[in-house]
């Protein structure tokens, strides 16, 4: 069995990657780990976590630059 979670954050809680990995969880709870794949997209609405999203997503990564102005 194949399961795709994309899930979003819940704002203040938890991040839309520890959402998908709480499902993941679950659904190998439930289904037994045999032949069970999971995959995880996060996702966000253009709020906040919007860019980790695409950043998890593309398998990017973050760089931090001194700006001015």
């Amino acid at each position: 069995m194949k399961l795709l979670f994309a899930s979003d954050s819940f704002k203040g809680t938890i991040t839309s990657t520890e959402s998908a990995a709480m499902l993941e969880k679950a659904a190998r709870e439930v289904f037994g780990a045999d032949g069970l794949v999971c995959e995880s997209i996060p996702v966000a609405d253009g709020g906040e976590g919007t860019t980790d999203a695409v950043i998890a997503a593309c398998k990017g990564k973050k760089i931090a630059v001194a700006v001015q102005d």
